[in-house]
């Protein structure tokens, strides 16, 4: 298996969460590395947290622009959000307690959930925002 790689269709027409998609997907493309390399615990929870955090920005970053432009499915989309920081956050604590070892199913999970989160419901902010002059 392979990390996730860019392409045109994950592109959502603008260009700000384009460019913060290309870089979670780096981000995850590390942590998937660093699970395929089975470094160390510290160097795992670096990476982990790297990839904790950015996606919290970019979260953040998306809802701002729905808040301000008054996007009609914030609501839904945030939750979205919020969920996956929980499981994000739930996935690091039990690793961090040695409860939890990473796995390619977890790598997958987190592949799929960006990859359906961006192709099926950031998609759906594409026409809204393009609309609003959003770059």
């Amino acid at each position: 298996m392979l990390g996730m790689e860019w392409n045109d269709n994950l592109s959502v027409g603008v260009e700000t969460f384009d460019k913060q998609h290309k870089k979670l997907i780096d981000l995850f493309n590390a942590f998937f590395a660093s699970i395929q390399n089975k470094e160390g615990k510290e160097r795992m929870e670096k990476v982990i947290n790297g990839l904790k955090q950015y996606t919290v920005e970019h979260f953040k970053s998306e809802e701002d622009k729905m808040v301000l432009y008054k996007f009609p499915g914030y609501i839904s989309h945030k939750k979205d959000h919020d969920d996956f920081v929980k499981a994000v956050i739930d996935f690091e604590n039990r690793f961090k307690q040695g409860k939890m070892v990473l796995t390619i199913e977890l790598t997958n999970f987190i592949k799929d959930w960006i990859s359906d989160h961006i192709m099926k419901i950031d998609k759906q902010y594409t026409d809204f925002f393009v609309q609003k002059g959003v770059k």
